[in-house]
Formats: structure tokens, C-alpha cells, sequence
């Protein structure tokens, strides 16, 4: 009977969650992997490297971006990435990499520990465990405490191989790029695109933008507000159309319309003296504007015409 006892004590050991079965370190026993001698004409065996660092106090999923952030590196672009993500993950997987790369190298016989790439980068989850937080008033609560696995397969890039980082494998390309000829015969000569309108600003070009204006806003350095221009009906336009005129054939913009105001404005809170309790607005020359939506709004129409059916999916009309 007596002698039943230690049996019975390891059967109610391994009933808890899964930590038996993860002592079996499955993963590290690759590193065992025996293969039969190469012929000498064989090109030489890749190394691979099988590391791990098991009941991390941390999050899976937190530690699965992480994972997934450096896969397909080499072992140098690993580890200047994670130096630069202040997260606690971050710093055990780095420091999972540098033991797995001192382990190529002593005992995996890889000559350049430099000629590494991860290409395989998980991490798994560990031991949950339940506890009670105490509270005031005789409440309580439910917290968990988690951990979790990481994994990493380290594998050797051969010297003068190009390596792809996006599927994580080295490729030799060693064949000559196919030569091909063009054949235009039969081929339909392509229309040029029509140019932007070049001509001086319209009425009607003008009144579209005049009625665009937003109304209760304050003047600029020139002290015309939008309001003015909207009231003042054709009489304005006609102005604003012979000034557009006289720019657009002597190419030159007045002084004040390339001037800004700057205004601070107190938030109605803070102390006076802090520049923190300001914010700033600038005030634009309205004829300016004008002229400004005018040539906007002909580039934009002009655009809108070769834009294609996939990129339209938050344009008007399209």
C-alpha cells in the first residue's frame, strides 16, 4: 500500500492544466537530428538551430506580434529591431536570439553566426493560473495569471546566396534573364493626355469658388472677409476677374496675398503667462484663396478623368 504512494502523487501532479506534457522539451530534441554523411560532390547541409524559452510571464497574443515582427530576418535584423521596442517581450526574445546564436555557433558548427535567418518565429501558450484579488466591503475578484512559450528556428544562409526576406528562404539565381523582343505590329498608337486649361480664371469659375467661401470667418491681411465677396454679386466678380487676369499674364502674385496673419487666441482656461493656454489660428488673403481653389479645382477634374475603377472607392460620382 505504502508503496503505491508515489505513484499516486504523480498522477495528481500531471492533472494540472498542461505542464506535464510540456516537459518533454520536444522542440530542443531536433537539435539531436543525426543525418548521414554528404558525398563530396554534395553541396553542403544547412544548419538548423531549434531554441526556446518556456513559462514566460507574459502575454501569447502580446508576444505573438512580436514573433511575427522578426520572422524572416536575418539574426542581425532581429536584433537591431527589437532594440529599438521598449516592451518587455521584445527584450526576452532578443535575448532568446543571442542564446540561440551562441549555440550555432558552439555547438552547431556554423562558422559566421552573422549567416543566420529565423525562420520560424512563434509563441505558444503557457500555464494559466486562477487567483482571487480581495476586495474592500467583502468583494473579490477573479485575476489570471498567464504565461507563454516562445520558440525559434534558426537556420544557416550559405555564403554569396541572395536571401529573401519574405518567405524567409535563400535563392540562387544562377540562369540568365530570358531576352524578349517587342512587337508592336498591329498595336494602337495611345491619345496623349489632354493638357490642363491654361486660360485666365472664368466667371463662372469664380463664382463657383466665391460661393464655396465659409461665411462668418475673419478677415486676413487684407481685410476682405468672404461675406463681402458673396454680397457684392457680379460687380466683385468682375473685379476679382480682371485682377486674375493681370496675374495670370504677368505671372506675379501679390505681396499681400503671400502674407499670413498669425492670431493667438486664449482657450478661455490656464494661467496668461503659459503659452500652453493660447492656440493659434492664421488668416488667409480671401481673393487668394480664390485664385488658389480655381487652380485646385482644375487640377483635381483633370485627375479625376484617368482615375481608375479601384482607387474611386471614396470618390464621388465614380
Amino acid at each position: 500500500f505504502f508503496r503505491l504512494l508515489p505513484s499516486c502523487s504523480f498522477l495528481h501532479k500531471s492533472s494540472i492544466h498542461t505542464s506535464h506534457s510540456l516537459e518533454t522539451k520536444s522542440w530542443e530534441r531536433k537539435n539531436r537530428i543525426v543525418y548521414p554523411p554528404q558525398l563530396p560532390g554534395d553541396p553542403p547541409r544547412q544548419a538548423e538551430i531549434y531554441h526556446c524559452r518556456r513559462q514566460i510571464k507574459y502575454s501569447k497574443d502580446k508576444m505573438w506580434y512580436l514573433a511575427k515582427l522578426i520572422r524572416g530576418m536575418t539574426i542581425d535584423q532581429a536584433i537591431a529591431q527589437l532594440e529599438f521596442n521598449n516592451k518587455k517581450g521584445a527584450k526576452i526574445i532578443k535575448e532568446v536570439l543571442l542564446e540561440a546564436q551562441d549555440i550555432a555557433v558552439r555547438n552547431h558548427n556554423v562558422e559566421y553566426k552573422s549567416n543566420l535567418y529565423i525562420a520560424e518565429s512563434f509563441s505558444g501558450k503557457g500555464q494559466y493560473l486562477k487567483r482571487i484579488r480581495y476586495h474592500g466591503r467583502g468583494m473579490f475578484g477573479i485575476m489570471d495569471k498567464v504565461y507563454c512559450h516562445y520558440f525559434v528556428k534558426l537556420v544557416e544562409v550559405q555564403s554569396g546566396s541572395d536571401y529573401d526576406r519574405k518567405t524567409g528562404v535563400k535563392e540562387l539565381f544562377k540562369a540568365d534573364p530570358l531576352v524578349r523582343t517587342l512587337n508592336i505590329s498591329g498595336s494602337t498608337v495611345l491619345e496623349a493626355d489632354s493638357p490642363i486649361s491654361c486660360e485666365s480664371p472664368s466667371l463662372t469659375e469664380i463664382a463657383q469658388m466665391v460661393n464655396q467661401l465659409r461665411v462668418g470667418k475673419a478677415a486676413g491681411i487684407c481685410g476682405i472677409r468672404g461675406d463681402l465677396l458673396q454680397a457684392g454679386c457680379k460687380a466683385v466678380l468682375l473685379a476679382l476677374q480682371a485682377i486674375f487676369a493681370s496675374i495670370w499674364e504677368m505671372c506675379v502674385i501679390l505681396n499681400d496675398w503671400k502674407m499670413r496673419l498669425g492670431v493667438s487666441i486664449w482657450k478661455g482656461k490656464g494661467d496668461f503667462l503659459y503659452c500652453s493656454s493660447y492656440r493659434g489660428i492664421t488668416l488667409l488673403s480671401v481673393p487668394d484663396n480664390v485664385l488658389a481653389r480655381v487652380i485646385l479645382n482644375r487640377i483635381c477634374d483633370h485627375l479625376l478623368t484617368y482615375q481608375q475603377q479601384e482607387q474611386s472607392d471614396f470618390t464621388l460620382k465614380k
